[in-house]
C-alpha cells in the first residue's frame, strides 16, 4: 500500500510566497513574530508592494518615519527586531520581571481613525490607577503631540510576550503619539517611578527635537 507523503505546513506557506503572510494591522506590541531585519544602513526605498514583509520591518519603518528626531545625550538608539517598532532605547537591561525597561518609538496606526488611542487605552489597562491619567495636546512646527501620564500599580508584562508577569505599585507610564502631515508615531516608557523620573528629561528632549521628515524630491 502506498503511503501519502506528509508535507509540513510551514513549507506549504513558504511556497505560497507573500500570499501566505499574515498582515498585522493592529499594533500588539510583542505578540507578533519578528520580521527579517533589513540592512540598517539601507537608504529609503520606493514603497514595497502591498502586504510585503518589508513594510513591517523596523529598518523600513525607521527610514520612512513621518518624523525625524535627535538622540538625547546619554541614550543609545537601537534598531528594533520587533514588527511595528521603529527604535528602542534600553534604560535597564535586566528590569523587573526579567524584561528590559525601554523607551520605544512605534509605527502609528493611521489606517483607522482613533486607532492610536486604542493602543494607549490598551497600555493603560495594565494599570490599577491611583490617580486620574493626565492628557495634554500641543502643536508645534506642523506636529501635533498627544501625551499621556498614567500612574498606579502595574499588573502584567512590561511588553506583551516578554518576561514574567509582575504586580508592582508606584509605576509611571509616559506615552502618546505624534501626528505629522504624512503619518504618526507612538511612543511609550513604563517603569518604576524613580526610573521614569530619572529619564523623563531624555523623553522631553527627544520629543522637543522632533520635526516633520523632509520629503524626497
Amino acid at each position: 500500500m502506498r503511503r501519502l507523503a506528509f508535507v509540513p505546513l510551514a513549507l506549504v506557506l513558504a511556497a505560497c510566497g507573500e500570499s501566505g503572510r499574515a498582515v498585522h494591522k493592529v499594533l500588539l506590541d510583542g505578540q507578533a513574530p519578528p520580521e527579517p531585519v533589513i540592512d540598517q544602513a539601507a537608504k529609503p526605498m520606493e514603497t514595497p508592494p502591498p502586504n510585503s514583509a518589508m513594510l513591517d520591518s523596523p529598518a523600513w519603518l525607521r527610514a520612512n518615519a513621518p518624523v525625524e528626531w535627535t538622540v538625547p545625550a546619554g541614550w543609545e538608539q537601537e534598531l528594533s527586531t520587533r514588527p511595528q517598532r521603529l527604535v528602542e532605547f534600553t534604560i535597564e537591561k535586566n528590569g523587573p520581571g526579567n524584561a528590559p525597561l525601554q523607551f520605544m518609538l512605534l509605527r502609528g496606526v493611521d489606517e483607522k481613525p482613533g486607532a492610536n488611542q486604542v493602543n494607549v487605552d490598551r497600555w493603560t489597562s495594565f494599570f490599577e490607577q491611583d490617580v486620574a491619567p493626565k492628557q495634554t495636546t500641543t502643536e508645534r512646527d506642523g506636529l501635533r503631540f498627544i501625551r499621556w501620564r498614567v500612574h498606579g500599580k502595574f499588573q502584567g508584562q512590561i511588553a506583551l510576550g516578554t518576561g514574567d508577569q509582575i504586580n508592582e505599585a508606584n509605576w509611571t507610564m509616559l506615552c502618546g503619539w505624534i501626528e505629522a502631515p504624512t503619518g504618526s508615531v507612538l511612543y511609550k516608557l513604563v517603569g518604576p517611578d524613580a526610573t521614569v523620573a530619572a529619564n523623563e528629561s531624555k523623553v522631553e528632549a527627544l520629543l522637543a527635537s522632533m520635526k516633520p521628515r523632509q520629503q524626497k524630491q
